[in-house]
Formats: structure tokens, sequence, C-alpha cells
């Protein structure tokens, strides 16, 4: 075997290894990606991990990773995914909370976070709530942010005009990494019916031209 080819060989070895963008897949796909995770525009999803998050209450099939799909959605300004339940649902009495946990490596300056959810049925008092924490600057571990944290929440309880929720908040500064705990609430034990579509959970960035005028000022200063 000729020096060239052990060459090209060794640079194969020692090559990093990239993420690939983000499929149209279940989020059990997206959980073997691992710590490479994938990309939505310029930024890298990773380390996932779909659990139930507390004990259930009223006997509620509960979903797996296998049955969630995954969309990546790409806008001007937005960058994220789509998460689309079938049969995300509980029956009266019934109580289920879901946790899932994942990394965002983004690129600076991004500016906040946004989640949007489309409830279907929900009959009062049934609640259906989806609360996701960000870790500005770290991935969380456990339960554990080294900095504070920034909050999303979402909720209804059957008596809302609309099925669109949205929650658009701000990161302070900007950062290089993005550590996200979504909790994910169906509860009808107090009566009701409670059930949703989907959920988007989006890295917002700048419109181009705030990028202009924050360059401008960054070089007049």
């Amino acid at each position: 075997m000729s020096l060239l080819w052990l060459g090209f060989l060794a640079l194969l070895w020692c090559a990093p290894v990239f993420a690939t963008s983000c499929p149209t897949a279940a989020l059990s796909v997206y959980e073997g990606f691992g710590a490479t995770g994938c990309t939505v525009g310029l930024f890298t999803f990773h380390d996932f991990n779909f659990i139930l998050g507390a004990p259930s209450v009223g006997g509620p099939v509960a979903l797996t990773a296998a049955d969630i799909n995954v969309l990546p959605v790409t806008m001007p300004t937005k960058f994220g995914l789509n998460y689309a339940f079938g049969g995300f649902s509980v029956a009266t009495g019934q109580k289920i909370t879901y946790l899932l946990t994942y990394t965002v490596d983004p690129q600076p300056p991004s500016f906040g976070v946004s989640i949007l959810v489309l409830m279907r049925t929900l009959r009062f008092p049934g609640i259906a709530s989806i609360t996701s924490l960000e870790c500005p600057g770290a991935p969380f571990t456990g339960t554990t942010c080294p900095s504070p944290t920034v909050t999303n929440t979402v909720s209804d309880n059957g008596t809302s005009a609309s099925h669109l929720h949205t929650d658009i908040q701000q990161i302070p500064g900007s950062t290089n990494i993005l550590g996200d705990r979504t909790t994910i609430v169906l509860d009808t034990t107090a009566s009701g019916r409670a059930e949703f579509l989907n959920f988007t959970e989006s890295v917002v960035t700048p419109e181009p031209g705030t990028l202009a005028l924050t360059a401008l000022a960054s070089a007049l200063l």
C-alpha cells in the first residue's frame, strides 16, 4: 500500500463528523443522532431524549419517541423543529406528562426562542400545556442550568376561541449553545378532555435589516 494511500486513510480517520440536514423522521431517529445531531439552517440540534416526565394518572396510553414525527421548519427568521403527535390525548380522569430535552448549537446572534402549538380538542376544565426552559450557554445537566433560564409557556383549558397559541421570549445576549428542557402536560383529572395536533420550537434570529444595523453599530463603536 502506497504512502499516499495511507495518508488518505489517515485523513479520513481523523476527519470530524459533521451533522447532516435534519430529516422528516420519527423522534426516535433524532435520538439516534446522539451528540452529532442534525442541522436546520445554521443551527445544529443534538442529544435528543424523550421520556415520561412524571407518573401518569388514570392509565393513559403513553407515546414513545417512535410515535412522534419530526419535521424541520425553516423560515426567514426562525429555524426549528415541529413535533406531531399521533393520538396525543387523554380521556376524562387521566393525566400524562412528557419530557423532551435537546441542545442547540446556534450561530450568533440569536435573539430568542419561540414555541407555537396547534390545539385540537380541549373541553373545560381539561388542560394542555407546554413549558419550555432554555439554558443559555450550556446544556441542561438533569434539571440544572448554570445560568438563569428563559421560559416559554403555552397552555389552554378549553375556554379559548383560538386553537393556535404562541410565545416568544428573548435570549439575553448571544450564545453559542442553548439547552432545552420541554415539559408537556395533558390533564383531565378534574374532568374535560385534552388533545393537540403538534407544536414547533424554533430559534429566532434578527431581521436582515437588524443585522445590518448591529454590524454598523459595532463598527462605529
